[in-house]
């Protein structure tokens, strides 16, 4: 079987994360904890596979699921090495395959976190 590689996302990822935290945090100005990073990295993640989900006509197979959560949590890993760590990559990906289970619910939550309703 062969299996086709997936894009590297991360630094498409990295632009627009770093963008999204220094806005939710005034540019670092506002403390934030690990809690605050696992739940942006959690709705940035599930908006992506959401969008992903949308262009592919309704496909997105548990491997994509991974394949983005992992590009994601790699970018919190980059840049917040001493906050994220792999207990923190575990929660994030777990709850990112949690929500993504109720691909409606997972939109409506992310929608109300980046303020879109």
């Amino acid at each position: 079987m062969l299996r086709l590689l997936k894009p590297r996302s991360r630094d498409f990822f990295e632009t627009d994360i770093m963008q999204n935290i220094r806005y939710r945090f005034n540019d670092f100005s506002i403390p934030f904890c690990k809690t605050d990073l696992i739940k942006e990295c959690v709705m940035y993640a599930v908006d992506m596979c959401i969008e992903f989900q949308k262009k592919s006509d309704g496909l997105l197979s548990d491997d994509w699921i991974d394949h983005i959560s992992s590009e994601v949590c790699s970018v919190f890993r980059k840049n917040f090495p001493t906050d994220f760590g792999i207990t923190e990559v575990n929660d994030a990906k777990s709850r990112i395959r949690v929500l993504m289970q109720t691909p409606s619910q997972a939109s409506t939550e992310v929608s109300i976190y980046y303020n879109r309703i």
